[in-house]
């Protein structure tokens, strides 16, 4: 009587974890419930960025597919002015942030001055 009652729980048991197993299968994947970002944190900061006044600028520190930090300014009186503020803003988001890399002009105004990958949004 054990024996029967033990193998019809081992059978309901398994049973249950194959019809969890098939529900994940078809359920839209997902990470942890939670629908993943198109775009990166850094692209959304450059759309905005892109809507700003002149003069402006964008300064970044960090490896932007990790761990960064960013400066940007808009509205200045100069580009001078506009990469100056942008600079210091990240230099103390990076002390904050105990980042090691050096903060680097991004772009100022509407050019930028780095790798054009990483203004292009990932498949």
């Amino acid at each position: 009587m054990r024996r029967e009652r033990r193998l019809a729980f081992v059978r309901l048991a398994i049973g249950v974890l194959c019809a969890c197993a098939l529900a994940a299968c078809t359920l839209p994947q997902r990470t942890l419930g939670i629908e993943m970002r198109e775009q990166s944190r850094f692209q959304q900061q450059w759309k905005r960025y892109q809507k700003l006044e002149d003069f402006k600028a964008l300064v970044i520190a960090g490896d932007v597919e990790g761990v960064y930090v960013s400066g940007f300014s808009y509205e200045m009186a100069s580009t001078d002015e506009a990469v100056r503020a942008a600079l210091d803003l990240c230099e103390q988001r990076r002390t904050d942030r105990r980042i090691v890399a050096p903060c680097r002009t991004v772009a100022i105004g509407m050019v930028t001055r780095s790798d054009p990958d990483l203004f292009k949004a990932k498949d």
